[in-house]
């Protein structure tokens, strides 16, 4: 028939010989409109996982560069005011970014001991 889909399924005895053969037609129009369906599912779940990429991705930039822009505004005061603006940034991880602000803070008051000596 013109339109439809036929699919064969051979069928087997215990000694491996085909005894039968199984005749499946459907139409074609099925096929399509179940085939958009499932492309317009996953479409879907595409954008969607896009989306929730995007939204994680913004928040990690935010995460990184929340403490990178307080230490730079830290060192821009120090090389704006010289030794009278010695001040910590403030620290509230322990990942990398922490330990960086745990560094600068310790080379402040290295310099602020020096420069009272």
């Amino acid at each position: 028939m013109i339109g439809t889909n036929d699919i064969f399924v051979p069928v087997f005895d215990k000694y491996s010989e085909l005894s039968a053969m199984i005749h499946v037609s459907f139409p074609a129009r099925v096929v399509t409109e179940k085939t958009q369906t499932i492309v317009g599912y996953s479409l879907l779940i595409a954008g969607a996982c896009l989306l929730l990429a995007v939204t994680l991705l913004v928040g990690h930039l935010h995460l990184v560069n929340r403490p990178l822009a307080r230490l730079i505004e830290a060192i821009t005061d120090i090389r704006q005011s010289g030794t009278n603006a010695y001040r910590q940034v403030q620290i509230k991880s322990s990942d990398e970014f922490g330990q960086v602000g745990l560094a600068f803070n310790e080379m402040i008051d290295d310099l602020n001991r020096r420069t009272v000596s």
